[in-house]
């Protein structure tokens, strides 16, 4: 699936991302939520999706100090939740983490989701794109494109 990516500027939160330019966009839907971003909707089909989240990070944690409980949350929240994969990668030039994990939705079914987290200025910002599990091939490199296009206010292209 070929998706004609524009950038997206989020007017408080001081990051950009590239995005595709027919999803729905909402922003600060709620606390602790910067950005939710769905694909046009498909009768009743899982919507593909973009969330970026914002937290504020206690001083003194590093990505992986921040990160360490987000598993347990995860097994918590999320029903069947299963990890597949976890690592440290670069994005722009900066640390992140990665993430790829399995759940299920309520009437919708499965769910692959890819994420990526990032430390900047005080607080973390994870990136997670989801999708029906049966499709997610189809997304991988769009998620992955989306990642790398993640840029902080303030920051080189």
């Amino acid at each position: 699936m070929t998706e004609t990516l524009v950038t997206y500027h989020h007017p408080t939160n001081e990051f950009s991302l590239k995005l595709p330019e027919n999803w729905d966009l909402v922003e600060d839907p709620q606390p602790g939520v910067a950005l939710v971003a769905l694909e046009p909707d498909r009768d009743g089909v899982f919507r593909c999706n973009l969330v970026v989240s914002v937290d504020v990070v206690p001083e003194g944690l590093d990505l992986g100090g921040w990160q360490a409980g987000a598993e347990t949350m995860m097994r918590e929240a999320m029903p069947d939740f299963l990890l597949i994969d976890l690592d440290e990668v670069e994005i722009g030039g900066r640390p992140a983490m990665y993430r790829l994990a399995h759940h299920l939705v309520p009437d919708q079914g499965a769910v692959t989701m890819a994420q990526w987290m990032f430390l900047r200025s005080g607080r973390g910002f994870t990136l997670t794109g989801s999708v029906g599990t049966m499709e997610y091939a189809y997304r991988a490199d769009f998620f992955t494109d989306v990642a790398t296009s993640v840029r902080f206010d303030g920051e080189d292209d």
